[in-house]
């Protein structure tokens, strides 16, 4: 039973309760920069402003780009290696220097991509279709014949049970029949 004295009291603690619910905690992490590691990060940032900057005076001042080398070339081949690498890290910068060594390393990008992607019919993983096609054939081949024992293995399954008189179960448990795979001709 409630007692009348203590009402105020019970008002009081609900709307207290009312005003904790209302209460949001915004938690954040306290992470403290390393002032070295921001300052490394910074010279990286502003070498990469310094080169776009030049790139672009370079071509917006009507320079003539010279003809690259085959020393240029070289070093835009061995730029595009080690950007492919997986030991580079991938949030570092692609600088090569100009817009013609740019141009240069795009060539030699999409050189690699067609290497490795021939347009002469096969996979690029040195296997032709046709040898492709022969152990699909095969895969589906061997399905048939899993589903098939799977078939053989059920029926014997329901002759064991049905030879202990349907007493039971039997020894192992009978999934039902898988159907077999259509054969397609393509």
């Amino acid at each position: 039973a409630v007692e009348p004295c203590n009402v105020p009291e019970s008002i009081s603690t609900c709307n207290f309760a009312q005003r904790v619910a209302l209460i949001q905690n915004n938690a954040r992490v306290n992470e403290e920069l390393d002032p070295n590691l921001l300052i490394a990060r910074l010279k990286r940032e502003v070498a990469e402003l310094k080169e776009e900057v030049r790139v672009a005076k370079g071509s917006a001042a009507g320079e003539e780009e010279e003809a690259l080398t085959d020393a240029d070339v070289d070093k835009c081949r061995a730029l595009v290696q080690q950007y492919i690498s997986d030991s580079v890290d991938p949030k570092e910068p692609f600088v090569c220097g100009s817009v013609e060594r740019l141009r240069a390393s795009f060539r030699i990008l999409r050189d690699l991509c067609n290497s490795v992607l021939p347009a002469d019919g096969t996979t690029g993983d040195g296997t032709d279709p046709a040898r492709t096609a022969a152990l699909e054939a095969e895969a589906r081949s061997l399905e048939l014949e899993i589903a098939q024992s799977d078939q053989e293995i059920a029926i014997m399954v329901q002759m064991l049970s049905k030879r202990r008189g349907g007493e039971g179960r039997p020894f192992i448990a009978a999934s039902p029949p898988r159907p077999t795979p259509a054969c397609d001709a393509g």
